[in-house]
C-alpha cells in the first residue's frame, strides 16, 4: 500500500505549476515527486517525475522534492532570459 503526502508548497514558474509531494512505499521508506502542471482546463498537462534516492523521513524526502522543483524553475528562467545570465 501506498501513501501518498502533498503539500501546499507550490511554485509557480512562468506557465509551470510545480508541486513536490512524497510517497511513502510499503518497506517504510520515504521517496521525493514532483508534478509539473501547465495549461488550463481541457488543455490541461501534467508530467510527474519520481525521483530514485528513499528517504528514511517525509521530511527529508519533501526538501529533495522541493530541491528540484527549485532547480527546474532555474533552469526555465536561464532558458526564457539565456542572455540575462550571460557572465562578463
Amino acid at each position: 500500500m501506498f501513501t501518498i503526502t502533498t503539500t501546499t508548497t507550490c511554485l509557480q514558474v512562468g506557465k509551470y505549476l510545480l508541486s513536490p509531494f512524497v510517497r511513502q512505499n510499503p518497506a517504510g521508506h520515504f521517496t521525493a515527486s514532483l508534478s509539473i502542471r501547465r495549461g488550463q482546463g481541457r488543455s490541461t498537462h501534467d508530467r510527474v517525475m519520481r525521483f530514485v534516492p528513499e528517504f528514511s523521513t517525509q521530511d527529508a524526502a519533501l526538501r529533495y522534492a522541493q530541491q528540484e522543483a527549485n532547480c527546474f524553475a532555474l533552469e526555465q528562467q536561464i532558458a526564457f532570459h539565456p542572455a540575462s545570465m550571460a557572465t562578463n
